[in-house]
C-alpha cells in the first residue's frame, strides 16, 4: 500500500516525524494526548501507523507500520544496536580511567568498567 504522504496534514507529519525518530534509537511505541485520535485514526486508516490504547488514562500509544516505515525512514537505516553502544561506551570509559590511574578512584572505575564488559583484567598488567 503507498500512502499519499503529501495530503496529510502538518499534526499528521509531525506525528509520523517523531514515530520514525523513535524508531531511529531503537524504539517501536510512542505515547500521544487522546486529543490527537483523529489525525492517529486518520494515519491508521492509511495504513501508515498502528494505534493502541496508552498506559496512562487519556493517552494512546502508536507505532509505523511496515508501510509507513518505507514512507518515513531510509530502506539503508538500521536501529542502533543497544548492547554495541553500551560496550562501547564501557570500552571509553575504561580507557580514560586507566590513563589517568594516578588520579585517585580512577582505578576502581576502570576496574569496574572492565567487569561490567566481561574482562577484569586490565590491558598491559
Amino acid at each position: 500500500m503507498t500512502a499519499d504522504v503529501d495530503s496529510l496534514t502538518p499534526t499528521q507529519d509531525l506525528i509520523l516525524e517523531v514515530l520514525s525518530a523513535r524508531a531511529r534509537t531503537g524504539e517501536i511505541l510512542w505515547t500521544f494526548r487522546a486529543d490527537l485520535r483523529r489525525q492517529l485514526e486518520g494515519l491508521e486508516t492509511a495504513g501508515l501507523i498502528q494505534v493502541m490504547h496508552g498506559v496512562m488514562p487519556k493517552t494512546l500509544r502508536a507505532q509505523l507500520t511496515e508501510a509507513g516505515k518505507s514512507a518515513y525512514l531510509s530502506d539503508e537505516y538500521t536501529p542502533p544496536n543497544d548492547l554495541d553502544r553500551k560496550t562501547r561506551a564501557l570500552e571509553a570509559i575504561a580507557e580514560y580511567a586507566e590513563a589517568r590511574d594516578f588520579v585517585i578512584g580512577m582505578e576502581s572505575v576502570a576496574s569496574t568498567a572492565r567487569r561490567a564488559l566481561g574482562n577484569p583484567e586490565q590491558p598491559g598488567v
